[in-house]
């Protein structure tokens, strides 16, 4: 008995498919589910601010050449309302709601920034019976940590200056009526780089440090929706058509298998004949 190497077995059937079959190509559309599941009678929503700003001087981080890392102070006080601003007027252009409102004061005055509080019952409930809505999202933490550093290409002889933020959000889906809530946490990196043959150059090519962090913000804020609300997102698809394979002529519309055994695993591959 013949076993194949499992790293053996994709080029094997690219070259059988390759010798005996033409390949289309197209991409479609497809329907990405979210993570969170709303009731059909659920319509009309309420975004709320109940985060705590995180200190200037956390999280921030500078590596240059023949430096030590420091630690460097950045205003984000506002990085909740941009990026609940533009996390609202993604769920708008989603049409999922009849009714969306946001609220930008935080419902915390004090607190801890690194702890995560969701907002009591009875606020929501308040809140939902004042702005007559039947959901709450409130965004209850944003952390940003980010870090300018820099690379010099060999190859080319150039200097590669780059900033890195990586944001990390906590997010809670009230459903007053049903006194039910769902916490979602939510990661995304924004990156930018700058290179030239000058070192300063490539430096000065970069934003400014507190303006990359709020064009982050509403950049992370516009993407979180897609995991409250499903998407429609493009994908590619590869087609073949096998005519024949060595001497034997297939039947038309007929559904051909390609058994494969990797080691002690049996696979059976469909190819669809057109």
């Amino acid at each position: 008995m013949i076993f194949l190497n499992k790293n053996i077995l994709p080029v094997l059937i690219g070259v059988l498919l390759a010798s005996c079959s033409e390949m289309l190509y197209t991409n479609i559309e497809v329907l990405r589910p979210a993570k969170v599941t709303f009731p059909a009678e659920i319509d009309r929503l309420l975004i709320v601010n109940n985060s705590v700003p995180q200190a200037n001087d956390y999280g921030h981080v500078t590596e240059l050449f023949n430096e030590r890392q420091r630690k460097v102070s950045v205003d984000t006080d506002s990085l909740p309302v941009y990026t609940m601003a533009a996390f609202a007027e993604s769920v708008e252009e989603k049409e999922f709601f009849t009714y969306v409102n946001v609220q930008y004061e935080s419902l915390k005055n004090t607190g801890d920034y690194l702890s995560t509080t969701s907002p009591s019952e009875t606020q929501i409930a308040e809140l939902a019976r004042k702005n007559q809505v039947n959901t709450v999202i409130s965004l209850d933490r944003i952390l940003v940590n980010d870090n300018v550093a820099e690379l010099f290409n060999q190859e080319e002889n150039t200097f590669l200056a780059y900033m890195e933020a990586r944001f990390e959000k906590h997010w809670t889906v009230f459903f007053p009526e049903m006194h039910q809530k769902f916490n979602l946490i939510t990661k995304d990196t924004v990156y930018w780089e700058s290179e030239s043959y000058y070192r300063q150059r490539a430096l000065n090519g970069l934003p400014v440090r507190r303006d990359a962090l709020i064009d982050g913000a509403l950049i992370t804020g516009a993407k979180d929706v897609d995991k409250f609300i499903p998407y429609w997102e493009k994908v590619d698809r590869y087609f073949f058509n096998l005519r024949r394979i060595g001497r034997v002529r297939l039947p038309a519309g007929k559904i051909f298998f390609l058994k494969v055994k990797v080691k002690r695993l049996r696979l059976k591959l469909p190819i669809i004949l057109q």
